[in-house]
């Protein structure tokens, strides 16, 4: 690695119970760029729990990712800042100059915080396109390809100048949210190095080679997308739906909830998950009674 790569100091800035953040700390690449530290926004969730649950589904690189975070991280952590009373923007002036990573984090972050320094967000899909929340999803939902994009931060959510892009095999794009959320991740964390260096002038940005058409979606969009009236439920609108967002709520005139789809690909071990994968092979448009669905661990029981 270069002098001038190993003389930009370098935070991340995300959110603790967050596995993404946890992959990014976890990943052998972190040694390769000079971190400083790790910047964790908001408050800190029931840390044993997310872990403990993790390790039950049998995600145990997960799980060790979030306990590395958590009790054992590889560098100096700043705990539970808030974005609202002017902690942030303290701390961020006190590490000079720098580049901040964002990576997990769901707080946005203000003019104030970006004039700290030089701020890169990863984001979850091949920007223009999926900008706003739940990217993997709707990414899938429009045909669009899943990838991530690296890009520098503006005020306007998912904006600036892109400067690493990278979707997944073509082979791998209609797996999971789980599993391509986790591969998204690992994928960024190992192109940290690339990305310091691009960074540096030292390389050119990469991009996708395909033009995305531009796209915001906000929470209030996806759950809208996942809500179907009875009496309009095709059997080709909720397989796209059940494909794209693992979930749906098949609802009445007046709004309410009457039966939801099955979510995860990763199905529980155990005899929920045999009753449920034997569900599964019955097809997508089978759904489950909602006091049913609060009984079973891989499944969707918001309202």
């Amino acid at each position: 690695m270069t002098e001038a790569v190993d003389a930009l100091k370098v935070y991340l800035v995300g959110f603790k119970a967050n596995l993404v953040t946890a992959l990014f700390l976890d990943n052998a690449a972190i040694q390769e760029i000079n971190l400083q530290g790790v910047i964790y926004v908001g408050r800190s969730g029931s840390l044993l729990a997310v872990a403990t649950r993790l390790f039950l589904k049998g995600r145990v690189n997960a799980t060790r990712a979030m306990l590395i975070t958590n009790w054992w991280p590889p560098v100096p952590a700043v705990d539970a800042v808030s974005t609202d009373d002017g902690q942030l923007e303290a701390i961020l002036r006190e590490k000079g100059d720098a580049v901040f990573i964002v990576c997990g984090c769901d707080r946005i972050l203000r003019a104030a915080h970006l004039s700290q320094g030089k701020f890169v967000n990863f984001h979850n899909s091949i920007l223009p396109g999926n900008r706003g929340v739940a990217a993997i999803k709707w990414s899938k939902f429009n045909g669009q390809p899943v990838g991530f994009t690296f890009h520098t931060m503006a005020v306007e959510i998912d904006k600036g100048e892109v400067l690493y892009q990278h979707a997944v095999a073509q082979d791998l794009q209609a797996r999971g949210f789980p599993v391509l959320s986790e591969l998204l991740a690992t994928r960024a964390a190992q192109v940290l190095p690339h990305l310091i260096e691009i960074l540096q002038g030292l390389r050119s940005s990469v991009r996708f080679k395909k033009e995305v058409s531009s796209s915001y979606h906000s929470k209030a969009d996806t759950e809208h997308a996942t809500r179907v009236l009875k009496d309009m439920a095709s059997s080709e609108l909720i397989e796209k739906i059940v494909f794209a967002f693992e979930e749906l709520r098949l609802v009445n005139e007046s709004g309410d909830v009457l039966r939801l789809a099955p979510v995860h690909v990763r199905r529980p071990a155990g005899v929920w998950g045999k009753l449920f994968r034997q569900i599964d092979l019955l097809g997508a448009e089978i759904f489950l009674p909602v006091w049913l669905v609060k009984r079973a661990r891989g499944f969707s029981c918001r309202r």
